[in-house]
């Protein structure tokens, strides 16, 4: 079965299919549906007199293709010859016309977004996808999942509010159909805090359907994405920051917390009052435990599955609903000591986030759940056998550069949660380390350490966010890390 365009390629590169072979493929098919021209037999010769021009046998065959893929390739080729500004017009012109194919419309927009980003035409990028959503409707709905992450960086780098919204829409909408394409979206929009965009979206959807029926079985991960979101919002708009005194508890009662979960589990199936109020306290302020190292003790206390990596598809650092993985011994209802432990100081670190250093919950959120994956796996997989980590882990709630340089190239391949939930999780190394030197959980001359050796590696990540065209952002902002980091 051939790729397809989001797959990772075929040689082995590591790339997307379609930022590597899939152009040389296509070609290949293109011309193996060309028709091959055989050499012909020695003539017969035929008196004149004898031959019947009008029988079928001796009518002219037509070699030619048929027209339709003759066009195809015709454009496909005018589009590879020509500059930035003709391929431009060729794709303009074959949107005028009806002329474009399914498969030219993805070829031509992907090679021209980049350019066109690098060049700050961002708006004529838009007019040219407005274009094909008019003219051709039904092509533009076949191939839409390419275009969300497109649309939706581009209303936001523009400030385009309300092109902003109509995207998340067509994102929220039929998201269900590509959540491999729409989870990375949904994390820029957590990145850039846009919640309100978010809610508008998934309040007019919901109106639409019956409740519980969108983003089933397969699209666990969507559900829990939109129901998270409702509980940020929350903790968001009813925390009183700046408000003196006026206690988290004002807002945090009983009836609220169960209020909330019944908007909540109309897309996480599982999840519990208690979880949920575990939560919001933690977040909220309301519970801050007194921490010791004792209480991470991953190597001794995890049953020997986690070390076969399948702790990754478990949803261990949430616990708003039934925990799917325990220490070996106890009882089914209780998760692993460590791993609680792990997940609630997680909890903790996203009040000190938001409220010590005023990064929004939905971009700190989008940090916390891979930096809680990525200490787990960092304790019971290869990635301290790197010879930098061994050199410097001495603590094992601090990052440490050589497991963070095997770790982050997740996020960048074709099936990683992609560029914003790796940003976030580097981003946010630095306030991971104040806090837990907050919580006396480390050392701070360990705590510099750890993150000066980590200056190469900010590097790498600026060259990396350097070549995301979709949001120069992300590059801004690791410009920052060192500063961040104060070294």
């Amino acid at each position: 079965m051939a790729p397809k365009r989001n797959d990772p390629c075929h040689c082995g590169s590591g790339k997307k299919y379609k930022h590597c072979h899939l152009k040389e493929d296509r070609e290949k098919e293109r011309a193996e549906k060309e028709p091959v021209f055989k050499p012909m037999q020695a003539p017969v010769t035929v008196l004149p007199h004898l031959i019947d021009d009008d029988a079928p046998q001796n009518r002219p065959r037509s070699m030619a293709i048929p027209a339709e893929m003759a066009r195809e390739m015709e454009l496909y080729h005018a589009f590879e010859e020509a500059d930035y500004e003709g391929q431009i017009d060729v794709l303009r012109t074959s949107i005028d016309e009806l002329e474009l194919d399914n498969e030219n419309a993805f070829e031509f927009f992907n090679e021209l977004y980049p350019q066109m980003a690098e060049r700050g035409n961002r708006e004529g990028f838009v007019e040219l996808v407005a274009l094909l959503r008019t003219n051709l409707p039904d092509m533009y709905a076949a191939e839409e999942h390419w275009f969300w992450e497109w649309e939706v960086s581009n209303a936001l780098i523009l400030g385009d509010d309300e092109a902003l919204q109509r995207a998340t829409e067509r994102l929220v909408r039929n998201g269900e159909d590509e959540p491999d394409m729409c989870i990375p979206v949904l994390n820029g929009l957590f990145y850039h805090d846009r919640r309100g965009v978010l809610l508008n979206a998934i309040t007019k959807l919901t109106a639409e359907i019956d409740a519980g029926d969108y983003f089933v079985n397969e699209s666990v991960e969507l559900n829990e994405k939109f129901g998270k979101l409702i509980v940020l919002n929350y903790m968001e708009t009813h925390y009183p920051t700046g408000e003196p005194g006026i206690e988290p508890t004002t807002y945090f009662t009983e009836s609220n917390v169960e209020a909330l979960a019944t908007q909540a589990v109309i897309y996480i199936e599982d999840l519990t009052v208690d979880g949920l109020k575990q939560y919001i306290s933690r977040v909220g302020g309301l519970i801050k435990d007194e921490w010791t190292l004792e209480h991470f003790d991953l190597d001794d206390n995890l049953e020997d599955g986690f070390e076969d990596g399948e702790w990754m598809n478990n949803d261990w650092y949430n616990g708003w609903g039934d925990d799917d993985y325990y220490d070996e011994g106890e009882e089914d209802d209780e998760i692993a000591p460590c791993l609680a432990h792990l997940r609630d100081l997680g909890y903790e670190f996203l009040h000190y986030a938001r409220h010590v250093e005023t990064i929004p919950l939905t971009k700190a959120e989008l940090a916390r759940e891979h930096l809680a994956d990525y200490i787990l796996e960092r304790a019971t997989s290869e990635l301290l056998n790197h010879p930098l980590s061994k050199a410097t882990v001495n603590n094992v709630l601090l990052p440490d550069y050589g497991s963070l340089q095997e770790y982050l190239p997740r996020f960048y391949s074709p099936m990683g949660y992609g560029m914003y939930a790796g940003a976030a999780l580097f981003e946010l190394v630095p306030t991971w380390v104040r806090f837990l030197q907050s919580k006396e959980l480390v050392d701070p001359k360990d705590s510099r350490k750890a993150l000066k050796s980590m200056q190469a590696l900010s590097q790498s990540v600026v060259k990396v966010m350097e070549n995301y065209d979709s949001d120069p952002t992300l590059a801004v902002n690791m410009r920052k890390w060192r500063e961040n980091a104060g070294i």
